[in-house]
């Protein structure tokens, strides 16, 4: 037990270091649900108790740090998948409302888009219940199904999604409306990495109308194609043909 509580407590310190050093890189190792090593280390059943008592972080954090704890002590066990998936939501949400009170502030973004990234990979494997036709459209099932289960895994689904999607296309509009006419501190040049996730999302569940009216942004705004990694400009080159 004293163990965890010292592990938990120099994580906390090097959150509110970063966070006071506006080290977006530190908090993206930090806040990763694919940073193995302390998602195994917090993994306890009894780390979110030991947060709530001992947990000091930077005002307007400990919302997004609460929810990462939460996923840290459920992420080994995939029947919670559900629950690590509303845990991620909740994080980028407020992580989002965050980043719209920052004025003239850029340096949450790389959090932003590493958060919901991980959220969108998460939502990956709820689209395999959602069946589509070639319209895009929802189909109905191709037989009636007994089990309510199934259906309620399906509805489960969908609101998943949607949400995700609902998520993604926000953070890419408050990205696309930042009115800070200084480049190195404007937060526009996240809106194509977030439209990228969105769109990968939306070719999953083969919703391609979902990304159309964004696509008209990118087009305009390709200057900002210089920020996208490798495989992202696979993906955006992809969807503009």
């Amino acid at each position: 037990m004293s163990n965890l509580i010292n592990e938990l407590q120099k994580y906390l310190d090097e959150f509110n270091e970063g966070i006071f050093a506006m080290n977006s890189s530190s908090l993206c190792s930090l806040l990763s649900i694919r940073h193995k090593v302390h998602i195994e280390k917090f993994s306890s059943s009894t780390t979110c108790d030991l947060f709530e008592k001992y947990g000091r972080v930077v005002q307007g954090w400990n919302i997004i740090l609460t929810n990462h704890i939460k996923i840290c002590q459920t992420s080994l066990h995939k029947i919670y998948l559900n629950d690590i998936v509303q845990y991620q939501y909740l994080l980028c949400r407020s992580l989002l409302d965050l980043i719209k009170e920052s004025k003239n502030k850029n340096w949450h973004i790389p959090i932003l888009i590493l958060t919901l990234t991980e959220l969108r990979l998460i939502t990956n494997y709820f689209t395999k219940n959602i069946s589509t036709d070639i319209n895009g459209r929802t189909s109905p099932p191709t037989q009636r199904i007994a089990d309510l289960s199934i259906n309620n895994d399906r509805q489960i689904s969908e609101t998943n999604v949607n949400k995700t999607i609902e998520l993604l296309t926000e953070a890419f509009r408050v990205c696309t409306s930042d009115r800070c006419t200084e480049q190195r501190l404007s937060k526009k040049w996240g809106a194509i990495q977030i439209l990228n996730q969105l769109l990968k999302l939306c070719h999953r569940i083969k919703r391609y109308e979902l990304g159309e009216q964004l696509l008209s942004f990118a087009e305009q705004s390709l200057e900002y194609k210089n920020y996208l990694l490798e495989d992202q400009k696979m993906t955006y080159d992809y969807f503009l043909g």
